[in-house]
Parts: C-alpha cells; structure tokens; sequence
C-alpha cells in the first residue's frame, strides 16, 4: 500500500527533525500556494511510506489548517495514497488538531500511562459525546 503521513504539527513540528529534513518545504509552503504539493513530499526509507513534512512553521497554523486549500489538497492526496496518516498537536492544547479531525475518517488518540493527564480524557469524551469526533480509537502505550 502506499502511505503518506503528514506533518500537520505546525507549531512544535517534530517530524521533519526525526527523518533530518530541512524546514523549507512542507506542508505550509503548499498550503501558502508557494509550492505544489508533488515538491514537497520526501520518500522516506521505509518502503511505500512518502512524508509530507510541516516546512516553516507559519504565523497562522489554524488558518491554514482550516483553510479551503487544506481541505482540497487532502482530496487530491486521497487519489494517490492509499492511506494518509495526519500527525497533529495533542488535542486539547490547540484547536488545530480538533480541525483536522473533519478531513479524517478514523481518529486514533494516543495515550501514554503514568504520561497522559486524566484531563485529555474528558476532552476527548466531550469531542466523542459532541459527535466532532467521528469513528474514535484510542490506543493506550507504555
């Protein structure tokens, strides 16, 4: 299958530095319209898995994510990839990862033991509770 993971973390953007990738191109140069969406993805080393890294991080990370640009360029990656694996913010800190959470169709929320704060919980029922959260996992490591 091919996949393709996206660095949508555009505040603290964590991994470009994991595959040692410059910050020029990413996510928030295609978004901008500075650059196609086709430069800025990287081939990783693990077969059938491209990166789309975050890029610069921008003034306006919640703008861009809600932005209409955002919603059509995961269209567009949708008819490439088999599967897309969108990287964000925990939720609760930002809203950027709560707006993202409506271009998905599976929302894994990742929970460290002695790590996590019971709080992320109750976020994550009323985002449940609320419906804005559509088909939700959890997955509990450590």
């Amino acid at each position: 299958k091919k996949v393709l993971l996206i660095a949508l973390d555009l505040r603290k953007p964590k991994l470009q530095a994991e595959f040692n990738l410059p910050a020029e191109r990413g996510i928030t140069q295609v978004l901008i319209g500075k650059l196609a969406w086709q430069e800025a993805i990287v081939q990783t080393a693990v077969p059938g898995l491209d990166l789309l890294p975050t890029g610069a991080i921008p003034p306006n990370p919640a703008e861009l994510i809600m932005s209409e640009a955002m919603e059509t360029l995961v269209n567009e990656l949708r008819q490439v990839y088999d599967y897309i694996v969108i990287d964000t913010p925990p939720v609760g800190l930002v809203t950027d990862t709560v707006v993202a959470m409506r271009l998905s169709d599976v929302n894994v929320y990742l929970l460290r033991q002695k790590v996590s704060k019971k709080e992320y919980l109750e976020t994550l029922n009323k985002l449940y509770q609320s419906q804005t959260a559509r088909n939700l996992a959890i997955v509990l490591n450590d």
